[in-house]
């Protein structure tokens, strides 16, 4: 495996950077990795799981651009869900059952409504990193282990739509969650897409 830093450009003169982890031989199916509120692209779950990818044979970029919490803390009222029912492939979500920016009943709710196959694995003690007390007596590694062993069995059974293939959508941000939430944008897609990296 191999990683490097990249800059991509986005739109004149906004760059954005991230690092790209590679498979010693050729990989036919990309992941991006965003962080979350409060974290940036080299966080160490993010890290572990970008590389632990790249190790099992896929492309992964993780990089600064940052994701969404469902709602605010204690702002349950207020959800940011209307991309989601918009999204037509697949997704597989992780979430901890003490993420103050994403309540489980309410990210059940949400996900019942979404059309497309959807899977969630919760991470008991985890907070919005995924970081559990010491009074659940789990090491960091253990969780970033079965968040990469699960992603690669989803990402194994996902069959045949996903190989050679990246799903490219020029995504508006809705206008009642203008600075709210960020959709990756389509330069950053297509520079993934045509990576050499793939070859």
């Amino acid at each position: 495996m191999i990683s490097e830093v990249v800059t991509i450009p986005v739109t004149e003169p906004e760059k954005v950077s991230g690092t790209l982890s590679m498979p010693d031989s050729g990989a036919d199916t990309g992941i991006l990795l965003a962080h979350g509120a409060g974290n940036d692209m080299n966080h160490p779950m993010l890290s572990f799981l970008g590389d632990g990818l790249a190790k099992k044979g896929y492309l992964t970029l993780r990089f600064n651009f940052l994701g969404y919490p469902l709602h605010a803390p204690g702002r349950k009222d207020r959800v940011l869900d209307g991309h989601l029912y918009e999204i037509p492939i697949p997704m597989l979500f992780f979430a901890g059952t003490r993420d103050q920016l994403c309540d489980l009943q309410l990210l059940r709710q949400v996900l019942s409504k979404v059309i497309v196959p959807w899977e969630l694995e919760v991470i008991d003690g985890g907070d919005h990193s995924f970081h559990a007390p010491k009074s659940y007596a789990t090491d960091p590694t253990q969780i970033y282990e079965q968040i990469v062993s699960r992603t690669v069995q989803w990402l194994s059974g996902r069959g045949f739509w996903m190989r050679n293939s990246f799903y490219i959508r020029q995504y508006t941000t809705p206008p009642h969650l203008k600075g709210e939430a960020l959709f990756y944008p389509p330069e950053l897609l297509s520079w993934f897409c045509s990576c050499p990296a793939r070859s």
